[in-house]
Parts: C-alpha cells; sequence; structure tokens
C-alpha cells in the first residue's frame, strides 16, 4: 500500500466522516488547492493536518522574538550612543559658555 493512502487509514482500516466548520475563505482556498493538486478537499484537509507541526510554528515564533529582541537590543544600544554623543557635546557648549562669562 501506497504511504499516502497508508496515512488515510484507520488502524481497522477505515475512514471517519467528520463535520468541520471553516470560514468561507479558506473553504474557497482548499478548493482551489484540491482542483489544483487534482484531489479531493478531504484529501487537502489530510495532507494540511499530516503537516501541521505546533512544535515548528512554536521555533518559528520563538526564532521570530529573538530577531525583534536582537533588534531592539542594537536599537537601543545606538539611541544610547547618540545620546552620550550628544550629551558630551552639550557639556562641552555649557562649559565654553561658561569660560565666556566675565
Amino acid at each position: 500500500m501506497a504511504r499516502a493512502a497508508d496515512d488515510l487509514l484507520h488502524h481497522d482500516g477505515r475512514m471517519e466522516r467528520k463535520h468541520i466548520l471553516m470560514p468561507r475563505a479558506l473553504i474557497r482556498r482548499a478548493e482551489a488547492m484540491a482542483s489544483d493538486a487534482q484531489v479531493t478537499f478531504a484529501e487537502i484537509v489530510r495532507r494540511s493536518l499530516r503537516s501541521y507541526d505546533p512544535a515548528a510554528e512554536k521555533d518559528d515564533n520563538d526564532a521570530t522574538l529573538v530577531q525583534l529582541a536582537e533588534a531592539l537590543i542594537q536599537s537601543n544600544e545606538a539611541a544610547i550612543a547618540y545620546v552620550d554623543k550628544v550629551n558630551s557635546r552639550l557639556d562641552k557648549t555649557h562649559d565654553d559658555l561658561a569660560a565666556r562669562k566675565p
């Protein structure tokens, strides 16, 4: 038996019917995918479920959060360096002005 067909069958060789509610846009998307792949709507749902990995999604989210945190840290470091530079210039200007007083 082919792997895909084997994946579709329960251990006792039967499939079960399950009614689901889906947003209309997802239904249209699944129908288009089924048409393009020349398979049934149900086969698209089965393939999607077989390929779904919540751990991978979590890993992707974690990686995105790490990238965002790194970008925020770099941005903060650049802002701090700029503020330090401005403060240094202000200190110099203040000293110059203080030296001009009679």
